[in-house]
């Protein structure tokens, strides 16, 4: 999640999103973790494609938000819509396009040599494979919660799912992980 200036933060939790300035000031407060969550779901150069669209839905509908989810909750929801409806039109229902799990513009570390660079780049690689071949389920659950920090209680408002349905994907989904990663060790 973003480590943003408490008071922005403490705003964005209390925005109105049904008010087009509450909505402004949440999007603002939430844009880099949801952009964030779409770059992992498809990539770089989609996920800010993605995030205008989910914004301008969420826009639109707005007036739909009850408060009884956190705003980033909600507008997260949103997100994934958007993302899942990509992934459709790509044909990708069972595979994972990520494009690193670094975060967008960050290098390897400077003082690694050719040799750990292809090695972490492997790594990073059978980790990306391993990710898309998870349920959807898992694959969002994996992707909030483990990689990106969202709260359960607001990733399963995000998914639409109970917190006990997110807590068991998290666990098949990192079982799953384990076991693909260790068949596949050199």
């Amino acid at each position: 999640m973003d480590l943003e200036p408490q008071a922005s933060a403490a705003a964005a939790a209390a925005a109105d999103l049904r008010t087009p300035e509450g909505f402004r000031q949440a999007a603002l407060a939430h844009r880099r973790g949801l952009f964030r969550v779409a770059a992992r779901m498809l990539d770089t150069q989609a996920a800010e494609d993605a995030l205008q669209e989910a914004f301008a839905r969420a826009f639109a509908a707005r007036h739909r938000y009850r408060g009884d989810a956190s705003p980033f909750a909600w507008l997260c929801a949103v997100l994934l819509n958007v993302c899942r409806d990509e992934l459709r039109s790509r044909s990708l229902k069972r595979r994972l396009r990520l494009d690193r799990m670094v975060e967008p513009g960050e290098a390897p570390a400077r003082d690694a040599g050719p040799r750990q660079r292809v090695e972490a780049a492997e790594r990073a690689a059978r980790l990306r494979e391993a990710i898309g071949a998870l349920p959807r389920a898992q694959r969002e659950a994996l992707i909030l919660v483990s990689l990106e920090g969202v709260p359960v209680r607001d990733a399963a408002q995000a998914l639409g799912s109970s917190e006990a349905a997110v807590w068991q994907a998290l666990s098949r989904g990192r079982a799953t992980l384990r076991a693909r990663l260790a068949e596949v060790k050199p």
